[in-house]
């Protein structure tokens, strides 16, 4: 009985080590994804295939651009008071907004302008090839400004200041579901704790997991047990932080 509870607690802790090192890996790569998204959107757009991606690798841009049009958003009101119209608005983010996608995307906007295309039609499908909110409600504000014949910079200004009051939100979310998020990382690191404790004190303890059939089933089962408890867990913290826009 002592055995197989050992072979268990062993099992549990080889899972947690394995993950770790696939956590390491993508570590290392997170900081060139941004990077590798944006060459990839210029790929798409040199060979004429949509921007529609999906899943994952979709929710993960739209996030990325709102990200960046939201942190540009004050310098396109700085123009819109200096005295742009929305076209001159749209072709300035196009080449100087600090995003490099909300640079591709206006980039793209205004060169359909530039080719026949309506600015209201060039926005909107540029909104078909990246939908976030934000997107949608900046694109609303310019719409607003050129039918009414009016100035944009009043509408972008509400704009900008919704967002910062979603920001301030966001902050006082995350700080209120900090234990939350202190409490999940505690439970997922203890079966890589005790795999780095039993493998420097016991490391023939190990030895099963590896060598008997039962013990490579039970590892697998435990890694699979661990990444559903991290999906789980990562669930329960982002119900508590809310979404944002």
């Amino acid at each position: 009985m002592n055995v197989s509870l050992s072979t268990a607690g062993l099992a549990l802790s080889i899972g947690g080590l394995s993950v770790l090192i696939l956590m390491c890996a993508v570590g290392a790569l997170r900081g060139r994804w941004d990077r590798l998204q944006s060459l990839g959107m210029r790929w798409y757009q040199s060979s004429g295939v949509s921007l529609r991606v999906s899943g994952w690798t979709r929710r993960r841009m739209l996030e990325r651009f709102g990200r960046e049009l939201a942190g540009d958003l004050p310098m396109l009101v700085r123009c819109a008071r200096s005295g742009y119209v929305p076209l001159e608005v749209v072709r300035f983010a196009g080449k100087n907004a600090e995003g490099t996608l909300v640079r591709e995307v206006f980039g793209r906007a205004a060169d359909r302008f530039g080719v026949g295309m309506g600015l209201e039609a060039a926005l909107w499908r540029a909104y078909e090839e990246m939908p976030h909110p934000l997107f949608f409600r900046f694109i609303s504000a310019l719409q607003l400004a050129r039918q009414s014949g009016g100035d944009a910079a009043p509408s972008l200004e509400a704009l900008a200041d919704l967002v910062r009051s979603q920001n301030l939100l966001r902050q006082e979310l995350e700080e209120e579901s900090a234990e939350a998020r202190y409490s999940a990382l505690l439970v997922a690191a203890l079966p890589l704790l005790i795999t780095g404790y039993t493998y420097a004190v016991r490391p023939d303890m190990l030895a099963p997991l590896m060598s008997a059939p039962s013990g490579r089933m039970a590892a697998g089962y435990a890694a699979a047990s661990w990444v559903i408890g991290l999906i789980y867990l990562k669930r329960i913290v982002t119900q508590e932080e809310g979404e944002w826009l």
